[in-house]
């Protein structure tokens, strides 16, 4: 399968601060993508999966692991994960946005998780939710952003 490594730092950091309610001159972020096996942690890596430094050669927050699991709720898939703040300092606001493309590689949803006061070095679970079902994505592409105000 084709992959695609996306990187939209300046557009991330728009976005968040636009969310978030706030600005940084930092812009601390992790990508990772995965397919639609479900129940398939990647850990990171292999199948083609990446973890990125967010372009500019720190740790950031990382995304340890991440899978697709068939929601509790209906027929839906929710992404399971792990991320932890390696940026050196807390962060106030950190988001996790799942970009799910179809075959064509159409952008056919998007969905985030957030937290907010995100100690250095401490590890969160994360679930993001989406409506779509198993077969209405072939894969998925995660990033991270933060703020540390």
């Amino acid at each position: 399968m084709n992959r695609r490594k996306f990187i939209t730092i300046a557009a991330s950091t728009g976005t968040i601060a636009a969310l978030a309610g706030c600005a940084s001159s930092e812009d601390d972020s992790d990508t990772a993508s995965g397919d639609r096996n479900t129940n398939e942690d990647t850990g990171g890596n292999g199948n083609g999966n990446d973890n990125g430094d967010g372009g500019d050669g720190s740790s950031g927050v990382e995304i340890l692991t991440h899978n697709v699991v068939e929601s509790d709720i209906g027929s839906y898939v929710e992404i399971h994960g792990e991320i932890q703040n390696n940026t050196g300092e807390e962060q106030s606001y950190v988001e996790i946005r799942a970009r799910f493309r179809d075959e064509d590689g159409t952008r056919v949803d998007d969905a985030f998780t957030n937290f907010t006061d995100v100690a250095n070095g401490e590890t969160l679970r994360f679930e993001i939710m989406t409506t779509l079902e198993p077969n209405e994505f072939a894969e998925y592409e995660l990033e991270t952003s933060t703020s540390p105000f």
